[in-house]
């Protein structure tokens, strides 16, 4: 993981400042009304180097031109190992996770990650945080994480990490594997309430 940090090009603080300020003013003289501040990435946005001050920089600039917004982030939980990412993230008012499969195998399938993950890492790593909302994506076809036994693994894991609300979506764009399937809305709702059911954790579907 190091390597590849090295390897990337990333933008410095005052960049990644400057680059905010002007979107914000940009937007706000538009009337634009920012609920929240998602920080996302070209890739996993923890790999930045200096992660715990660029979450500084974007809560500094929210409490001087937003301070209504809430700071959030979207991570893979690949990084959930190193204390400065851990630190970073505990300073963000949320903190969403993907969580897509409930074993290693499915994982492997459905997110292809880059670096060495399991599942018990990133039930490890949420531990380690003030509280998680969960993102998870499910699809069908020749990659299949709504059968049976998959949901129940995936709920089970649900249940350990205990998040405060699981976001559950499937594909909304031509996917980037032949051979994927949209998950009906109404096979995402009967997912939503087993999960309710079995464990009494809230959760949204967006279809």
């Amino acid at each position: 993981m190091s390597e590849m940090k090295k390897a990337a090009n990333y933008p410095t603080l005052e960049q990644l400042e400057a680059a905010l300020r002007i979107k914000i003013v940009e937007l706000t003289k538009n009337d634009v009304k920012l609920d929240s501040l998602s920080i996302v990435g070209n890739g996993e946005p923890t790999m930045y180097p200096l992660f715990p001050e660029a979450v500084e920089v974007v809560k500094k600039v929210r409490n001087e031109l937003t301070p209504e917004s809430k700071v959030g982030i979207l991570t893979n939980g690949s990084t959930l190992q190193d204390a400065k990412v851990i630190k970073g993230l505990n300073m963000l008012d949320d903190r969403m996770i993907k969580l897509d499969a409930g074993n290693d195998a499915m994982l492997e399938k459905v997110d292809a990650p880059l670096v060495r993950m399991s599942i018990n890492k990133l039930i490890q790593g949420t531990k380690k945080l003030n509280d998680v909302i969960l993102q998870s994506f499910f699809v069908q076809g020749v990659i299949d994480n709504t059968t049976p036994g998959e949901i129940e693994d995936w709920i089970e894991v649900v249940g350990i990490i205990k998040p405060k609300l699981v976001h559950i979506y499937s594909l909304d764009r031509v996917p980037p594997l032949a051979g994927l399937k949209q998950v009906p809305s109404q096979k995402l709702k009967e997912i939503s309430e087993k999960l309710e059911k079995k464990t009494m954790i809230k959760s949204l579907v967006f279809a």
